[in-house]
């Protein structure tokens, strides 16, 4: 899906907001957008090496790879960013007072210079880890409070690290073999939401609100059971 290893390096939201992306648009507002940025950034994660043991299978795509292929020459350039005088604004946006088109400006450039950063190198899972922790960042800067992020920041940034670590052990369990699909899926899911309790129960209420975009009691199905498969199909998309 769009150069996604579905579960592995993105969910269904990540392909979908790589499409959108030729037209300028995002996912950001979708039900469960957000917490999937929490576990993957907001274009999936590059392909681990170090952590997944094996080299990235046909058809997995680095965000920036794919974003240049389709650049030159592999499909029609990305358009321009232009900033529209009239902008909608939700009840989430109003703590940096930016609207979507600006936040994707915004995150564009971060990416860019993360790209440059690496000199076109494949990223180490260092980086890969870092990377996430600064597009959460990013997140958060859009959607909490500047007392809100000096309150709670490092204490997210620590949720989100500890569950990148725990998903790449079960990760490598699901790649031998130990554990089958639907199991892994379980799992996954299980451990997103024991992260997000552990964030409830670390943070103010109004701050996981904001953050998330969903009730404070509600849980979330990272990835969907019936769609995860060691060697999951992977398409060329868009």
């Amino acid at each position: 899906m769009a150069g996604i290893l579905y579960s592995k390096t993105g969910v269904c939201h990540h392909a979908a907001n790589r499409i959108f992306a030729a037209a300028n648009r995002n996912l950001f507002d979708a039900k469960g957008f957000r917490g999937a940025v929490l576990g993957y950034g907001h274009y999936g994660l590059d392909w681990d090496e170090e952590e997944f043991g094996r080299p990235k299978p046909d058809g997995v795509e680095d965000w920036d790879d794919r974003k240049s292929r389709c650049s030159q020459g592999g499909g029609p350039p990305l358009p321009p960013v232009k900033k529209s005088p009239r902008t909608r604004r939700s009840k989430f946006h109003v703590h940096k007072n930016m609207n979507i088109r600006d936040y994707t400006v915004v995150l564009r450039r971060f990416l860019q210079d993360v790209r440059k950063g690496r000199g076109g190198r494949p990223a180490t899972s260092r980086e890969i880890r870092k990377q996430l922790r600064d597009e959460v960042t990013l997140l958060m800067q859009f959607c909490l409070r500047p007392d809100q992020i000096r309150r709670f920041g490092e204490t997210i940034l620590e949720v989100i690290d500890g569950f990148y670590v725990a998903r790449m052990q079960l990760t490598r369990d699901h790649f031998n073999g130990l554990i089958d699909d639907i199991t892994y899926a379980n799992r996954l899911n299980d451990l997103f939401n024991e992260r997000l309790a552990l964030l409830r129960l670390s943070i103010a209420g109004s701050a996981y609100v904001d953050l998330l975009g969903i009730p404070y009691s509600e849980t979330t199905q990272l990835v969907d059971p019936e769609s995860v498969g060691t060697d999951h199909p992977v398409t060329s998309g868009v």
